[in-house]
């Protein structure tokens, strides 16, 4: 998104209902974690989420992805928010989509290490610098912060993440109330498939938090 002048901010300010541009921008900085001049340079960047645990990661550091997976299944309102006919539909065949990544020149790829083989990761570097997540040493939280350092967005990183962590605790203790002490397992469900969150995901903390017992995972 480019600036536009010395006025961009200012009408972008006014378009959202402030007048006042130095609270506009204290604002933004509270709510982002990063000043909207560095936001917007942040946002010209291309970056590839090249697996689709790694779109909602992008989506937590206010990216949107340039290139993700095709089979991924957006949701309307993710693709009303997003504007979804922007991003580039990588194919599930390997050489079609490092075709496509090569033709569409990202600034920086970002995977997930346990689910592309060294040949491919090598292939990988040679169109863009990339950030392979270490999936099974961390937890969520830890993949966030890690691809955020990568990225030098550190800053979006920790605002997203206290963020949440408010209104997780907010929803955690409503839920509580009608639960008790009964159990809760959290699925995925994408057409004809469901699938148990794994419990190092962002799902299997919200379980935490409303149960007191947990839950047993396959």
């Amino acid at each position: 998104m480019s600036t536009g002048g010395p006025n961009r901010l200012q009408d972008i300010a006014r378009h959202v209902g402030y007048q006042d541009d130095i609270y506009f921008r204290r604002k933004f900085k509270q709510i982002t974690g990063v000043p909207p001049a560095a936001f917007m340079k942040n946002s010209r960047q291309k970056i590839a989420a090249y697996h689709f645990p790694n779109i909602g990661q992008l989506l937590a550091l206010e990216i949107t992805p340039c290139a993700a997976p095709a089979d991924h299944p957006w949701t309307d309102y993710y693709k009303r928010k997003y504007q979804l006919n922007t991003v580039l539909a990588l194919s599930a065949d390997e050489a079609e989509r490092h075709q496509q990544l090569q033709l569409a020149k990202p600034d920086f790829i970002i995977g997930v290490d346990i689910l592309v083989s060294a040949e491919e990761q090598n292939r990988l570097r040679e169109i863009a610098p990339v950030f392979f997540v270490p999936w099974l040493e961390h937890d969520w939280r830890e993949h966030l912060r890690l691809i955020a350092k990568f990225l030098d967005k550190s800053a979006s990183a920790e605002a997203w993440l206290g963020s949440y962590e408010r209104k997780a605790k907010f929803v955690s203790e409503e839920v509580k109330q009608t639960l008790k002490d009964d159990r809760l397992l959290i699925l995925q469900i994408s057409g004809n498939l469901y699938q148990v969150l794994g419990d190092r995901s962002l799902g299997a903390d919200f379980l935490r938090r409303f149960t007191n017992q947990g839950c047993c995972w396959n």
